[in-house]
């Protein structure tokens, strides 16, 4: 078994952030010692982008082998590694049957030090069980996601209240359209992010953050 030593993890069970997208407010973990295993690349597809459940004999491999260190306390934690396919780095934590929890990508330098060494190691395969694959949205960046979140958010309070005059404000500066059909209105804007990402959903969330800007 080869380990890793001293990085850093940003876990999520979500699609995992990428080193660019780490905030300063982020519950970073620090790894002393974590198993790498070098994997086929569909096989890492599935590790990175779905929730799979990986073989006994891989989770009992990777057992207990992955040390945490917080407080100059060290914890071992029971089903956690590295997953590389020699081009991307990617790691994962398990529960006891072996399904994926957590994931976490890993900073630029860390990870480039990881792919050098997978040149060394071999491919152990084996098959995984794809539990669920991720939907397109969960491919947005964090920032794209905080924003699509925000908005709803905002439209379903307006939903709330009927507040009718800043549905037709906010729909208008959309569609370029005036309307007086409150749930025509409510569920065309609903259904904007169904549309591919452009800078008007950023206009539109910036609109509503300046609406409530006290003047």
């Amino acid at each position: 078994m080869t380990y890793i030593y001293d990085i850093l993890l940003n876990w999520t069970d979500e699609k995992p952030y990428e080193f660019y997208e780490w905030q300063i407010n982020d519950m970073l973990e620090q790894i002393k010692k974590i198993p790498v295993i070098k994997v086929e690349k569909d096989t890492f597809c599935h590790l990175k982008n779905s929730n799979i459940i990986i073989p006994y004999s891989i989770l009992q491999k990777i057992n207990k082998k992955t040390i945490t260190e917080s407080s100059r306390i060290s914890t071992y934690l029971d089903y956690v590694s590295l997953f590389t396919d020699g081009l991307d780095v990617i790691a994962v934590e398990f529960n006891k049957k072996g399904k994926s929890l957590m994931k976490s990508s890993l900073l630029l330098d860390e990870m480039e030090e990881i792919l050098e060494i997978s040149k060394r190691l071999e491919i152990i395969p084996f098959d995984c069980k794809v539990v669920k694959t991720n939907n397109k949205d969960e491919f947005s960046t964090r920032l794209e996601k905080e924003y699509k979140r925000l908005v709803i958010k905002e439209l379903n309070s307006i939903n709330s209240n009927k507040n009718i005059d800043k549905l037709k404000y906010l729909y208008y500066e959309w569609f370029n359209e005036i309307s007086n059909d409150f749930n025509h209105m409510y569920n065309k804007l609903k259904n904007i992010f169904n549309n591919e990402w452009t800078k008007k959903h950023i206009e539109l969330y910036n609109l509503i953050k300046l609406s409530y800007i006290k003047k």
